[in-house]
């Protein structure tokens, strides 16, 4: 039977080292992450409890709360402010957190409340591998994946262009569509190049090269739904490894599973006991989000998009959309100095919307009063300069402006 997995989120390595060290000796399995991304992986391959901090400026932490609800997981709080009665309950007015503590964590208060809430309910009992049918491709077998002919010549065929930064105004937006094919990171960055996918509602194959790097990701209607690489790290064993989420022996008896019984690795994951099948879905839509994640940083290199059929047994993501991919990649990712490069394009220009941000899209992105803010500039038709100037968080509005300016939801008269 596994251990018991507690999740802790902190921006804090040491304090997490400090709560491994009374957690472990009394059997449970403790994986520590500093920021919100890397708990989502955690939570995907499964938990038995989160302690979080209550504090934390990350603005994904509200969604990343959802998810553990949603599974049922209990979620402690933790804060480094001193909690007195006040202010104590204050945090437990919300029905997030089973208890909420101050840092340090000590293991009197901690292990008790541990014990109650994940007692009888520990990991599921893990599909058989006799039972698993899914045969893989054969091309999936193979060491890497090899692209068409048609990407390994994007470099001689992508023509010679002078650099320069595609207008946003009013006047250009009928043009969107017309990003070159193929064309250049030196011309458009990876955001923009999804963004102009997205606008088309494109379905096909989008092919991208940046000297030995190739990656190929499938498009459904201008949303990603897979990817291809010929990097070792892009594969489903080696990224769950590299985030901690199975050791290197899980790794290596799942590549045995893999020759012995002809199955993915998200089965021979399933099939040692390492991976939950009702997590399988959310793990793989997360390798999705590593494969495109280096590529946001990318300001060379080429690429090609052609229309073709998804093939029909491919896995498709289910949780992404590509202004979600690229507001996360805003915030993590990407550079300032490639952020400012689009935002300084609508100083002294009035903000427009060209086209409708559904209200379902505005609570997924778990936006802060100031950028929510942004929103109402836009629908107000003001200038950026004016509201930049007045917030609190200005760096996380011009993330926020960067995505719909990239994604082509707004852009300036």
């Amino acid at each position: 039977m596994a251990a018991p997995r507690i999740l802790i989120v902190d921006h804090d390595s040491k304090h997490a080292e400090h709560c491994q060290a009374f957690l472990s000796p009394e059997g449970f399995d403790v994986v520590h992450a500093a920021s919100v991304i890397e708990a989502r992986r955690h939570v995907a391959l499964g938990v038995d409890a989160a302690i979080i901090d209550g504090i934390s400026s990350d603005h994904g932490i509200g969604d990343l709360m959802k998810r553990l609800q949603i599974q049922d997981v209990p979620i402690f709080g933790m804060t480094d402010i001193y909690l007195g009665e006040t202010n104590r309950t204050i945090a437990l007015v919300s029905d997030k957190f089973a208890e909420y503590w101050s840092k340090p964590l000590s293991p009197d208060k901690v292990i008790p409340w541990i014990d109650r809430m994940i007692n009888g309910r520990l990991p599921e009992e893990t599909a058989d591998i006799g039972a698993i049918t899914q045969k893989p491709q054969e091309n999936e077998q193979r060491s890497a994946f090899t692209f068409s002919r048609e990407v390994e010549a994007l470099s001689a065929s992508a023509p010679k262009r002078d650099v320069r930064r595609r207008d946003l105004s009013k006047e250009t937006y009928a043009n969107i569509q017309s990003i070159p094919n193929p064309g250049t990171f030196e011309e458009f960055n990876f955001s923009e190049v999804l963004g102009g996918m997205n606008t088309k509602q494109a379905t096909g194959s989008l092919m991208l090269r940046n000297g030995k790097i190739k990656k190929l990701i499938y498009l459904k209607q201008g949303i990603p739904v897979g990817a291809k690489s010929n990097l070792e790290r892009d594969r489903l064993g080696q990224m769950m490894r590299a985030h901690r989420l199975i050791s290197a022996k899980d790794l290596k008896a799942s590549r045995k599973a893999m020759q012995r019984e002809g199955v993915l690795q998200g089965e021979a994951l399933i099939a040692i006991g390492v991976l939950k099948r009702k997590n399988l879905q959310e793990i793989l839509d997360i390798q999705l989000r590593v494969k495109l994640e280096d590529i946001f940083r990318w300001n060379e290199g080429v690429f090609s998009f052609r229309k073709t059929n998804i093939p029909s047994n491919y896995h498709t993501a289910k949780d992404v959309t590509t202004l979600q991919l690229v507001w996360d990649a805003a915030r993590y990712l990407i550079s300032p100095k490639q952020i400012k490069s689009l935002v300084s394009q609508s100083y002294n220009r009035r903000l427009i919307w060209y086209r409708t941000l559904e209200q379902t899209q505005i609570d997924a992105m778990q936006l802060n009063p100031s950028a929510l803010m942004l929103l109402d500039h836009v629908s107000q038709g003001r200038e950026f300069d004016t509201l930049e100037a007045t917030i609190d968080d200005p760096t996380c509005v011009r993330q926020l402006l960067f995505a719909l300016l990239s994604t082509n939801y707004i852009g300036f008269e």
